[in-house]
């Protein structure tokens, strides 16, 4: 959080341009959604790995060491690696993340080209629109996958501003 502070405190420089804080906030976005689902994906890695190994793991020692004891416990592993996996939804996340950041690497260079939304005089108004409304979008959609855990709407489909 501290590092939000002192970007923050570039946007309130007036000696700071509109294309630069669209750069500014586009950076700090990127990272922090890279940064999630490089975690959400390791994440899911490790606990997809303890699901997969452990139950083979269980079978070896259940016949070769006559080890109930030690089947048990890795059969118990298993369990709790699947539910936190379910649990979590990192797979999801892990989704959710790279597709924001893969929307705001294609943004960023449409509005570096000055394409078609970004070809106005207006172009950092609508860039910044824009994302913050995709964004903003990902939040509400986390919001409601918290209310409603079953819901099966996990596609988050950028909107550009028209």
């Amino acid at each position: 959080m501290s590092e939000w502070k002192e970007v923050q405190k570039l946007f309130v420089d007036e000696n700071t341009s509109a294309v630069e804080i669209c750069r500014i906030r586009t950076e700090y976005a990127m990272e922090w959604y890279i940064r999630k689902a490089v975690w959400n994906k390791y994440f899911f890695y490790i606990l997809t790995g303890i699901s997969m190994v452990c139950p083979m793991l269980s079978a070896v020692a259940a016949v070769v060491c006559e080890g109930k004891l030690a089947a048990v416990i890795l059969a118990s592993v298993t369990a709790l690696a699947t539910s936190i996996v379910g649990m979590t939804r990192s797979q999801t996340k892990w989704n959710h993340y790279r597709t924001a950041a893969e929307f705001l690497k294609s943004e960023y260079m449409l509005f570096q080209a000055r394409v078609e939304p970004y070809h106005s005089d207006a172009r950092a108004a609508v860039y910044m629109k824009t994302i913050e409304q995709f964004m903003r979008g990902i939040h509400v959609r986390w919001e409601k996958g918290f209310q409603n855990k079953d819901d099966k709407d996990d596609n988050i489909e950028p909107e550009r501003v028209k």
